[in-house]
């Protein structure tokens, strides 16, 4: 399933272009000193998933994308890069590894699937530690904003629900 289409240039204030959101995220496009579109996504309804704890998590993950997005846009990539890759494996060890306890906890059905998805995450944010050292920070920027979107959608808007779902059922908000 693909979120969105990214071109890319090689010019370094120009790294998003344009976006196309294909799975109904409301956002605010703002051209922002001329240097393409800025994307910021909004929390909405469709991402909350019923269950406080998991909702603010994700919450604090969409704020990290914005923050991201809106530092490449102030020309602030580099150092705003190295904060959310930090953020990013707090993220990872905090927050995830509640939302594991929680499901365990429950035994909800599909959880094997849901903590290889939580895997997944968490291999790319080490690996996007180690990229800091060689790799285009804009460019970098550009894939972790893709990420993240596509975390957002797949993940958190599918995943995270069906779980949640459970919990609910559970009778836990």
């Amino acid at each position: 399933m693909s979120i969105g289409r990214f071109k890319r240039t090689g010019f370094r204030g120009d790294i998003l272009l344009a976006c196309q959101l294909t799975l109904g995220f409301r956002t605010v496009q703002n051209r922002v000193m001329g240097q393409g579109i800025s994307v910021m996504i909004q929390w909405e309804d469709r991402f909350r998933v019923g269950v406080d704890i998991i909702d603010i998590q994700h919450i604090t993950l969409l704020s990290l994308y914005n923050r991201l997005q809106s530092s490449i846009n102030g020309g602030e990539c580099e150092e705003a890069l190295r904060r959310t890759a930090k953020d990013l494996i707090d993220y990872a060890k905090k927050p995830l590894v509640e939302e594991e306890t929680l499901l365990k906890r429950y035994s909800v059905t599909g959880l094997e699937e849901h903590l290889a998805e939580h895997q997944e995450f968490k291999d790319y944010v080490l690996g996007l530690y180690v990229q800091l050292s060689f790799a285009d920070e804009y460019l970098l920027a550009g894939e972790v904003l893709e990420f993240l979107e596509k975390w957002l959608e797949e993940h958190i808007g599918q995943s995270d629900k069906t779980q949640a779902e459970q919990l609910r059922a559970l009778g836990i908000r």
